[in-house]
C-alpha cells in the first residue's frame, strides 16, 4: 500500500446523501471554476456506479482495477464511452456530456482566468440538448422559461443528467443510487425533457 492511497481514496469518496444535498445547495455559491469541477465530478461519481451495476463480474479487486488509478474506466471521458456501448445512455447524454466533461477540464487546467461567461464556454453551454429541450418544452406551455445565465444553465444541466441517471438505473431495475435523487420522482421528471433513447438532432446543412 502507498503512502499516497489514503489521499487517492479521498478523490473517489461518495459524500452521504445529506451531505451531497448541500454540496449541490451550495454549488451556486462556489466560484465558477469550484461549482464547474466539482458538479462534474459528482456525475462522474453517479455515471460509476451505473456502470457498476451493469457489470456482470462486481468482484471489489477487479472494480478497483478498472476505475482506479490508471484503470481502463479511471477518466471520465472512458466511462463515457463504455456508458455509450452498454446501452446505459443515448446519443443525447453522451453529447451533452461530453460538453459538461470539456468544460470541467477548461476549469481543473486553465491556468488564466475564466469563467461561465469565458466566450467559448458560453458558446458550448448554449450547445446543452436537454436545455434546449427543456426551453422548447416550456414554449409550448403559457410560461416560457427566462434564458439563464451561463452558470445556472450548466448546474441544471448537471442536475437533469443526475436525476436522468437515477431513474434511468431505476429502470434497469438497480435501487436509487442516492436518496437525494430518489426524492425528485427522477425518471418522470427527467425523462419529460430529456428522454435518454431519442436521437440527437443531425447538424444543420449550411
Amino acid at each position: 500500500m502507498s503512502k499516497r492511497d489514503p489521499l487517492k481514496q479521498l478523490i473517489k469518496k461518495f459524500p452521504a446523501p445529506e451531505d451531497l444535498r448541500k454540496i449541490i445547495e451550495g454549488l451556486a455559491e462556489e466560484s465558477d471554476r469550484s461549482a464547474a469541477i466539482v458538479a462534474a465530478s459528482i456525475l462522474e461519481g453517479l455515471l460509476e456506479r451505473v456502470i457498476i451495476h451493469r457489470l456482470k463480474n462486481k468482484d471489489t479487486n477487479l472494480i478497483g482495477q478498472l476505475f482506479s488509478n490508471r484503470g481502463p474506466l479511471s477518466d471520465f471521458h472512458s466511462k463515457i464511452l463504455i456508458a455509450s456501448a452498454f446501452g446505459i445512455i443515448g446519443r443525447n447524454a453522451e453529447l451533452d456530456l461530453n460538453r459538461i466533461k470539456t468544460i470541467r477540464n477548461v476549469f481543473a487546467h486553465a491556468v488564466h482566468p475564466v469563467s461561465f461567461d469565458t466566450p467559448e464556454i458560453h458558446e458550448e453551454i448554449g450547445g446543452f440538448i436537454v436545455l434546449d429541450a427543456m426551453y422548447k418544452t416550456a414554449e409550448k406551455g403559457k410560461h416560457p422559461l427566462p434564458r439563464m445565465p451561463n452558470k445556472q444553465a450548466y448546474l441544471l444541466a448537471v442536475h437533469v443528467l443526475c436525476i436522468a441517471y437515477d431513474g434511468a438505473h431505476q429502470q434497469m431495475g438497480g435501487k436509487p443510487i442516492m436518496e437525494y435523487f430518489a426524492d425528485c420522482n427522477p425518471y418522470s421528471r427527467a425523462s419529460k425533457y430529456y428522454p435518454l433513447d431519442e436521437r440527437a438532432p443531425s447538424p444543420r446543412k449550411s
